[in-house]
């Protein structure tokens, strides 16, 4: 399975006019001094998670790196119209 990553800052999907779905969006407090964490979409958690919560699992990725999901979001347009094909994780940009 593939997936892309796009950095978010707090505040993005209330302004894309995504919802986010269960969890929380991301806040100024995620940042390098606090552990990593990332937004995924429906598709991503289905995948990996199944029908457990996944809500603050971890989650390794590129380089042996951990981040725990905050939250869960509907699938998400990166421009009018198109929908990136697989899954999607965001990561906090602060």
């Amino acid at each position: 399975m593939t997936f892309s990553r796009t950095l978010a800052a707090p505040g993005y999907f209330s302004l894309m006019h995504i919802p986010v779905l269960e969890g929380r969006d991301f806040t100024e407090a995620d940042d390098e001094q606090n552990t990593p964490v990332m937004i995924v979409n429906q598709t991503f958690a289905g995948k990996f998670f199944g029908e457990s919560n996944p809500i603050g699992r971890k989650v390794r990725v590129s380089r042996g790196r951990e981040f725990a999901v905050a939250s869960v979001v509907r699938g998400i347009r990166f421009r009018p119209g198109v929908r990136r094909a697989g899954s999607t994780r965001l990561r906090s940009n602060c």
